[in-house]
């Protein structure tokens, strides 16, 4: 399995943060509450160039490996990301075998032009986002 997953960064409990994390390597901050309000979202400042770099590193190595994809999550934050979201949106309509878990605010953004018949669909909410990704690896993985 090759890909990443979006883990929060917390201050006494209280996220303040979040890293994009390649399952074979450590995370990079993307977005902190103390980040230059260049590219914001909601109270976080983001760095787009962590899913440019690191984030299209990943997907071009998943695609070379032929490997199970998974992308945990994808979400608001990215979108400025051009060259790492079109990269994302050929994996989402190519028929590579893939688990992409999204924000329920950015499905219009990633799966607006995909046939929602190719597709499982499941919600990431902040009482299940630690334990999702667990679910769905079992649920499709450990069939296989």
């Amino acid at each position: 399995m090759v890909g990443f997953q979006t883990v929060p960064v917390l201050e006494n409990d209280v996220i303040v943060g979040y890293a994009f994390r390649p399952l074979d390597d450590k995370a990079s901050l993307f977005a902190h509450r103390y980040f230059p309000k260049t590219d914001r979202q909601q109270h976080f400042g983001i760095d787009p160039a962590i899913f440019e770099t690191i984030g299209v590193a990943i997907l071009r190595k998943a695609l070379v490996s032929g490997k199970f994809i998974l992308m945990d999550e994808l979400g608001i934050f990215e979108q400025t990301a051009r060259r790492y979201c079109k990269l994302l949106k050929n994996i989402l309509k190519s028929k590579s075998n893939y688990l992409a878990i999204i924000q329920q605010r950015a499905c219009s953004f990633w799966l607006g032009d995909i046939d929602s018949a190719t597709y499982d669909l499941y919600e990431v909410t902040v009482s299940n986002r630690t334990t999702l990704l667990n679910f769905l690896i079992s649920r499709y993985l450990d069939k296989k």
